[in-house]
């Protein structure tokens, strides 16, 4: 996530864990293990054409569905020009080592 959006490393760490903490929990793995959020994690629109808004205090989360995909869909498309670029050895070693490992090869 702090790849995707680099704007995390300037805000406050404290902050910034306690989102990724409810971003993964309750926003993942609700709509990857039950098809929807769990409590602190709604859809929406939080304003100013923004992907997401926390809350700490609350530990509240706002994710609009319609920015969001954007970031980690032009990250994933830089990520794939970068892993195909021959030049790119470490890039492409470490790759296929995690490729590796994950499929039992």
């Amino acid at each position: 996530m702090r790849a995707v959006f680099p704007e995390l490393s300037k805000a406050d760490s404290v902050k910034v864990d306690e989102f990724l903490t409810v971003l993964w929990q309750q926003g993942r793995n609700g709509l990857y293990h039950s098809s929807q959020t769990r409590g602190g994690v709604g859809l929406g629109q939080p304003g100013s054409g923004v992907a997401r808004a926390f809350d700490a205090g609350r530990k509240q989360l706002v994710i609009d569905p319609h920015v969001l995909p954007k970031a980690p869909k032009s990250h994933l498309a830089d990520y794939c020009q970068r892993l195909l670029d021959p030049l790119n050895v470490d890039l492409r070693q470490s790759f296929e080592e995690m490729f590796n490992k994950e499929n039992g090869l």
